[in-house]
């Protein structure tokens, strides 16, 4: 694709102006002792945990070895050749030996990790901070994860695990914005319907290629993608190339899963032809190439982010492909001021708004 020397200075200068984003990302936070009763199917469990930012961070091992045996046990291993940690759901586990051992003292410095972690074959993200050499997972990703319930009984300084029921946000806890903040207002009861209007959209800023998603109030979606390169001509089509893809799905419900973030899957999703399907239109001169869903790869589990999520703990990659084309650079207790689509799978980020 031919670009210009002002398209070049650009892009160099998007990549500077989102460096300041990636080390805020990585930031360390303070992590403290988890002080709370943790009831596993009602049995009292005294797990190696701690709170981070009001949320409660757990080793994988220590709950794969509690949830053994019950409706949601799941297996951790080794991923040799994508070198990542590998779990498989509904599948007992193998005990590696140092679960459920010792238990930390005192406030501890968390650094954010971005381990690769691959679930039954398919990427996933789990938020996690390694503290000390050992890697602890957010509980309730975890909880969407292998879909067990997580509920906060405040009244009894309680943190409640019930392999009988699915993963439900009537549970999460609410974190009061702190003064001074954000102005942005949260909320336990967001729909689809409140994304009426909002187009979300995946771009680098530079160059002629963008995917943009609409989602509708039942969850169903409906996205293009296009790709323009004026610079591939050929005989028949003299004005240059253009790869298109148009595809639509659905989403699963909205499941809340922390301050002004929710989470779902996407249940299906088709494209219109097949990538690489080509027609040349003889009244403009373009050669139309079908290509994929760019932006949608791998779409499985996605993060919804609404105006007022904090960065600090956001993927860098989300936060590398919203900023780009917005042109922003974040910091440390930074929020977004607008809406975020997170791709898990694919590792990507739209915004919108």
């Amino acid at each position: 694709m031919k670009r210009s020397l002002t398209s070049i200075l650009l892009i160099i200068a998007m990549l500077i102006a989102a460096m300041p984003q990636i080390a805020a990302a990585s930031a360390a936070a303070t992590a403290i002792p988890t002080a709370s009763t943790v009831l596993v199917d009602g049995k009292n469990i005294a797990f190696d945990a701690y709170t981070i930012d009001d949320f409660n961070y757990f080793k994988l091992r220590d709950l794969a070895y509690v949830l053994n045996g019950s409706a949601k046990q799941f297996e951790v291993g080794w991923d040799e050749f994508h070198n990542a940690i590998s779990l498989k759901s509904n599948a007992p586990y193998t005990a590696a030996g140092g679960e459920m051992t010792g238990k930390g003292a005192g406030s501890k410095k968390a650094d954010l990790t971005n381990s690769a972690i691959y679930l039954n074959g398919r990427a996933i993200r789990l938020t996690a901070y390694n503290i000390e050499g050992n890697n602890y997972f957010k509980l309730r990703d975890v909880g969407i994860t292998f879909d067990f319930d997580v509920v906060w009984d405040e009244g009894r300084n309680t943190i409640v695990i019930d392999t009988d029921k699915s993963y439900s946000s009537s549970g999460a806890t609410t974190v009061t914005t702190k003064p001074g903040q954000t102005d942005f207002a949260d909320k336990d009861d967001f729909t689809y319907a409140d994304l009426a209007g909002i187009s979300f959209v995946f771009a680098s800023g530079v160059g002629a290629w963008m995917t943009e998603v609409i989602i509708q109030s039942d969850g169903s979606f409906r996205g293009e993608h296009w790709d323009s390169d004026m610079g591939d001509d050929g005989p028949g089509y003299p004005n240059g190339t253009q790869y298109y893809c148009n595809f639509s799905g659905k989403f699963s419900p909205l499941i809340k899963v922390g301050p002004y973030e929710y989470t779902m899957r996407c249940e299906s999703m088709t494209q219109e032809g097949k990538p690489g399907e080509t027609v040349i239109a003889a009244d403009d001169g373009i050669r139309y190439i079908i290509s994929e869903s760019y932006g949608f790869d791998d779409a499985d589990i996605f993060y919804l982010y609404l105006p007022g999520r904090k960065v600090d703990d956001l993927p860098e990659m989300f936060l590398d492909w919203v900023s780009m084309p917005r042109a922003i650079t974040f910091e440390k207790g930074d929020v977004l001021e607008f809406y975020g689509l997170y791709n898990a799978g694919g590792e990507t980020g739209f915004s919108g708004g």
